[in-house]
């Protein structure tokens, strides 16, 4: 299967000015992913844990500190932001964002919202051409047409978040990241979302990096998910494995939080102790789970776990990893 994305220890870090000191925070932490063609990678982990950063870093609206991003073997993470939007690869890269307020321009209808790329980027200037393309891609999110006159604060939550993935997909790229899509409209609407955006997947065989920090989602969606905590993907693998048999404490944790999973085997639930620790505090020369799991031994402590292959196309990052995998 042809992988449309490859990244090579993607590591990112800001430097954060205190009033004593200028501290470095490490936000995602040699990151090595593949996204393959038309299939959805869900990215998984709590609020913090660096699944924005790396989404904005593999749409180049942020530049990374080291690493590699290999987009259909090409390797574009050296192309300058500025002079990024312009290059051949920015139709192809499409993102859609959590918080619609801010990422639909107020001032345009959204005609103006959906007709802006398609100018720029696919360089259409025939309008009876643009105003199709339009129709069109409302019809398939589930909006009217009637719609294109009106501005972003004349919609609901949910009408919002269509007409961003309609901005997104109008162009036909060949790789969408939603950061977290869904999570401010209500269940009935998530429901229909995501088939939606299934469909779509499908369709276009347009291949998906899903954003959230809700796995009962993700699961929902995604043909494999990534697990991230504290700017590592602690583990990676196809769906089913992950949410049936997890390898690493962390993503057992993260199933337990789920009040009601069926179809899931989770006789023995994991809750984490302790809070996380700051991303300023963490030793990487150890497991960076340590003080809150419960399987912890010394080797935890002087030693940090290294990626365990479990099978051709799932690994985990935990040195208990075949214990956990038989207990879940």
């Amino acid at each position: 299967m042809n992988k449309i994305v490859k990244t090579k220890g993607l590591t990112k870090y800001f430097h954060i000015k205190s009033d004593y000191s200028k501290l470095k925070l490490l936000a995602v932490n040699n990151v090595n992913l593949e996204i393959y063609e038309g299939e959805c990678l869900g990215l998984v982990g709590e609020s913090g844990s660096g699944k924005s950063t790396l989404g904005r870093i593999l749409a180049r609206l942020i530049n990374q500190n080291s690493g590699e991003i290999l987009f259909n073997g090409d390797n574009i993470s050296d192309i300058d932001l500025n002079k990024f939007s312009q290059s051949k690869y920015r139709p192809d890269i499409q993102m859609v964002f959590q918080d619609q307020n801010s990422s639909l321009n107020p001032q345009f209808n959204i005609k103006k919202c959906l007709s802006d790329p398609l100018i720029k980027l696919k360089k259409l200037s025939n309008k009876i051409k643009i105003n199709e393309i339009i129709d069109n891609v409302l019809i398939s999110v589930g909006l009217s047409s009637q719609l294109v006159h009106r501005y972003p604060h004349q919609l609901s939550g949910g009408q919002k978040t269509r007409v961003g993935i309609a901005r997104a997909i109008s162009v036909l790229p060949k790789l969408i990241i939603f950061d977290e899509p869904t999570s401010s409209v209500d269940a009935s609407t998530q429901s229909l979302i995501l088939k939606m955006l299934d469909d779509f997947r499908i369709k276009h065989r347009i291949s998906y990096l899903f954003i959230s920090h809700d796995i009962n989602v993700v699961r929902l969606i995604s043909q494999r998910i990534a697990v991230m905590y504290l700017g590592n993907i602690v583990e990676c693998g196809p769906t089913e494995n992950i949410v049936n048999s997890p390898n690493h404490p962390y993503t057992k944790s993260l199933l337990s939080s789920v009040p009601k999973l069926s179809q899931v085997n989770l006789t023995n639930r994991m809750k984490l102790i302790g809070e996380p620790k700051s991303m300023f505090e963490l030793n990487h020369e150890k497991c960076i789970l340590l003080d809150r799991c419960e399987f912890k031994k010394e080797i935890c402590q002087n030693q940090k776990p290294e990626y365990n292959i479990i099978n051709s196309n799932q690994y985990s990052a935990c040195h208990f990893y075949e214990i956990l995998g038989r207990i879940c």
